[in-house]
């Protein structure tokens, strides 16, 4: 990252990002986020559990319903996490796979998603700017404001001191009209916490987020709400139903703030029996353009007036990963009208990219993997290699042969002079036998066979096309010394 993010648990120095993509067998797309943030090997391995564990289990499952089909369907493999103790990466695949169906079902009504989940979406979204680190917050705030932002989630927790100093920067330099929020991350204990937030029901903020772990109580959660005037944010890191509905539920507690690439994905908000005041419910989002499209759209569908998290700094993989910039134009995030989250993305592997790279190697290493993953019956793709090859080589000349893998032993054997029947190395090419070279002085360099040709006949019996054999070859071209064979060569 050109500026690494802090946090009160450590600094994010890159961009992760995994995108999900299921095609159905009408080709429509929908896509998905798998949150992989933290840590900073995180998104290989969870790349890894999805190649190697999801995909086999996913591909060819029918559905007419998205609410929790992926739930049903990873229940078979769910022992496996909870033995290994990370129910942390199940938690986030299972999100970004719900999302990827919610827009392929989308798509397959010919809607987009906000649209299905409510006819009378508005078409927009207000948007706060976060990721903004303490040392820089005047420099992201005013970039902020030139594209229309008019709320700002600034880091704190690091260093009391120097957080009362960043408040009164932050008091002193931002209008009545604007919102300021403060991201803890944790990083107070409970006792922290109720001393802190004492201090802070002096400014005016719009909420303290995370102030204490996810991992506290829901005694000490209830308590802490009790103990403050200060506005509260809880919700980034629930990993269960329950608890959505607890943060949900508490009167005193304004701002719930789910990230669906997390836990739970579309299907936790659109649950029938979560029972939550909309207007509490503010997404949390820090990641790429796929997760933010879809955050908008649950956004603009339950709480249009609410403000949905996105990250400030440079990230190409917020901007750059649609086919159509994605931009924040007057501080709203604009959704336009095309099916499912809207928008496809610039790298895809499809077929109607597939030809259009400028790298000759890379063609033919898409190509063999489009026909590996998508073509309706299973194939050999390492015959396909093998046709390939020998196709682009027989445009070279007549010399030029290539010798599969299962091919080799045995070719070598023959290269090493033990076939000296005839006096050449061959190789069985296609349906014919191909001279590679004559033996020097022996009866076949004497006789003017030169490499390349291919041998046809043997003393009037046809050794190629159906009668093409290694061991009918074998017979009819080796013998004991003096003995003669009448060939016919092409």
């Amino acid at each position: 990252m050109v500026d690494p993010v802090l946090t009160s648990f450590g600094v994010m120095n890159s961009r992760p990002c995994i995108i999900i993509e299921l095609e159905d067998y009408h080709h429509n797309i929908g896509y998905g986020e798998i949150w992989c943030n933290f840590p900073s090997d995180g998104a290989s391995y969870r790349f890894n559990l999805l190649k190697n564990v999801y995909h086999s289990n996913i591909v060819g499952c029918e559905f007419s319903n998205p609410d929790k089909f992926i739930e049903s369907v990873t229940e078979k493999f769910k022992t496996l996490f909870v033995q290994s103790g990370d129910m942390g990466s199940f938690y986030n695949i299972n999100s970004g796979l719900d999302c990827a169906i919610w827009d392929l079902f989308a798509k397959n009504q010919k809607l987009p998603l906000n649209k299905l989940l409510n006819p009378d979406s508005q078409d927009h979204i207000s948007v706060y700017a976060s990721g903004i680190n303490p040392d820089e917050s005047n420099e992201k705030i005013k970039l902020a404001r030139s594209i229309g932002i008019e709320a700002f989630k600034v880091k704190i927790g690091f260093n009391h001191s120097l957080d009362i100093g960043l408040l009164d920067l932050l008091s002193n330099n931002s209008s009545s009209e604007e919102m300021i929020m403060l991201d803890v991350n944790q990083g107070w204990s409970f006792e922290e916490a109720v001393m802190y937030l004492k201090t802070l029901e002096s400014y005016n903020f719009s909420w303290i987020e995370e102030p204490i772990s996810a991992l506290s109580t829901r005694a000490e959660f209830n308590q802490l709400i009790n103990a403050t005037k200060c506005r509260l944010a809880f919700g980034e890191n629930i990993t269960n139903f329950d608890d959505f509905v607890f943060f949900g539920e508490i009167e005193e507690l304004n701002f719930v703030q789910p990230d669906l690439t997390k836990y739970g994905g579309v299907s936790l908000i659109n649950h029938p029996s979560r029972n939550i005041q909309n207007h509490k419910i503010w997404m949390h989002f820090l990641g790429s353009g796929v997760g933010l499209l879809t955050s908008a759209h649950i956004m603009s569908a339950i709480n249009p007036t609410a403000f949905l998290e996105t990250d400030i700094n440079f990230n190409p993989l917020r901007t750059n990963l649609f086919d159509e910039e994605l931009n924040i134009e007057n501080g709203k995030i604009k959704l336009n009208d095309a099916h499912g989250i809207g928008g496809k993305l610039n790298f895809t592997d499809t077929s109607d990219r597939l030809f259009t790279t400028n790298s000759k190697k890379d063609k033919l290493n898409r190509l063999i993997d489009y026909i590996d993953y998508e073509y309706v019956e299973e194939v050999n793709t390492d015959s396909i290699v093998d046709v390939t090859v020998n196709g682009i080589l027989d445009n070279l000349d007549p010399h030029s042969i290539y010798i599969p893998k299962k091919d080799l032993e045995r070719v070598t054997e023959n290269m090493r002079g033990d076939f000296v029947g005839i006096g050449v190395n061959y190789y069985p090419y296609k349906d014919t036998l191909a001279v590679i070279r004559p033996t020097e002085g022996g009866p076949s360099k004497r006789a003017g066979i030169k490499s390349g040709d291919r041998i046809l006949m043997a003393d009037g019996d046809s050794i190629f096309g159906n009668n093409f054999n290694a061991e009918r070859i074998s017979k009819k071209l080796k013998g004991k010394t003096g003995t003669k064979v009448k060939l016919k060569v092409y």
